[in-house]
Parts: C-alpha cells; sequence; structure tokens
C-alpha cells in the first residue's frame, strides 16, 4: 500500500540551528522506525520521507525535545564527524520536514 504514496526528493534551505527546540510534530504525520531508519507518511498529502539512521538519530532529538547542540554532538561523537558537517545536515534534514509538514514551527518561533 505504501508505493501507492508519491516518494519526493527533498530540497530546501538551510537555517542554522536554534539553541532551543523550535519545533512541534505535526499531527497529520506518522512514522515507522526500523534497524536502517525511519519512515514518515504525511496523512494528508500522502508524501512518503524516508531516513537513513542518522535520519532517525535527529528526529528521535526532536521527539526528545533535545535542544540542536545535543543532537548534534552526539551524532557528531557516535559518529566521528565534523560538527560543522552534522550541524549543517541536521537542519537541512529538519527543514525538509518542516517543508514536507511532519514538523511545524512552535508558536512564538
Amino acid at each position: 500500500m505504501l508505493g501507492l504514496f508519491n516518494e519526493k526528493q527533498l530540497q530546501t534551505s538551510v537555517r542554522v540551528l536554534e539553541p532551543e527546540p523550535r519545533y512541534r510534530v505535526s499531527p497529520n504525520g506518522r512514522t515507522s522506525s526500523h534497524p536502517d531508519g525511519v519512515v514518515f507518511l504525511h496523512m494528508e498529502t500522502g508524501v512518503l520521507f524516508k531516513a537513513n539512521r542518522i535520519g532517525a538519530r535527529i528526529w528521535e532529538g526532536v521527539l526528545n525535545q533535545d535542544d540542536a547542540e545535543t543532537i548534534v554532538s552526539g551524532i557528531s561523537r557516535d559518529y566521528a564527524v565534523p560538527l560543522s558537517l552534522v550541524a549543517e545536515d541536521t537542519a537541512r534534514f529538519l527543514a525538509d520536514l518542516e517543508a514536507q509538514g511532519f514538523l511545524c514551527l512552535k508558536s512564538g518561533s
């Protein structure tokens, strides 16, 4: 059944990560975690979005309401990747999720 949904390549502009969590999870999204990552399904639009294990780590941080520094530093440490690269990729991933309606900006952000 998931084959009936649109799968889109996401390319959006990168924003600078803010220290405090600025997103809330959209009620229209559903996720399914698996050993290789996470799959997102937007219930209204039918958009299907797949992410690898790093994307799943970022998503877990969002669900835990971790700030960007916590998410980025944990991934950088665990995967031995420079902080600047992880910060850029994390910002891009969150912007993609926001653009597709899986995340919403918190009020006042």
